[in-house]
């Protein structure tokens, strides 16, 4: 498939909410892309189209998470103390 150009859409700076589940991205049967980025002091939880608690995926400061596998479920974030900013990007 050479010469494709694949369009992402615009670049989204999320909060996850300290010690609470809050939706970061849509439910999107159409995503084709995927990622995100904890760009906080602290860890970021990361659930898909349930609550995110502190048992799920965790995302240190400064990881970012590229999935093989799209999810299309809505994205959850849960902040632990200082963690709060996220970036996503999705397609």
């Amino acid at each position: 498939m050479a010469n494709q150009i694949r369009r992402f859409g615009p670049v989204q700076r999320v909060s996850a909410p300290n010690g609470a589940d809050g939706v970061a991205a849509a439910a999107n049967k159409n995503r084709v892309y995927f990622l995100l980025q904890n760009v906080s002091a602290g860890d970021v939880h990361v659930n898909f189209g349930a609550p995110a608690t502190t048992s799920d995926l965790k995302l240190a400061a400064g990881e970012r998470w590229e999935p093989d596998v799209i999810p299309t479920d809505e994205i959850h974030l849960f902040g632990v103390a200082a963690a709060r900013a996220c970036v996503i990007i999705e397609a």
